[in-house]
């Protein structure tokens, strides 16, 4: 058995930026923050991402939450993964797990540049 070292586990602790993979496909920044809030995660969210294809007019499937404190985002995980994230028929199990790049500057910056790609067409 291998077990995690006390750096792996501080890394853990900080992380705050959590992807939700598989969500419904007419979700935005709104739709996904709604569902957070009735999961009970009102208050504990500072930045939401939802990437979408502009030719089809619907999310990539996936998005981009950061929590104001870790415990919110572990519990984010424990939540939403294995549950469908939306509304309607037909939904997929979410993945919820940590992102690879951590932070509310992140999400922040993957929005302004999802925005800054819509003006320049």
């Amino acid at each position: 058995e291998v077990s995690a070292s006390p750096c792996d586990e501080q890394v853990a602790e900080e992380r705050t930026t959590v992807t939700l993979q598989r969500i419904a496909y007419d979700l935005d920044e709104v739709g996904v923050s709604r569902l957070l809030d009735e999961f009970g995660f009102a208050g504990t969210y500072d930045a939401v991402h939802v990437p979408r294809n502009r030719r089809q007019y619907m999310n990539v499937a996936y998005a981009f939450v950061n929590f104001v404190h870790p415990s919110h985002a572990a519990r984010c995980i424990s939540i939403c993964n294995g549950r469908p994230f939306g509304w309607g028929e037909g939904l997929r199990d979410c993945r919820a797990d940590y992102a690879k790049r951590q932070g509310k500057e992140v999400v922040e910056q993957l929005l302004a540049e999802t925005i800054h790609k819509e003006r320049r067409r």
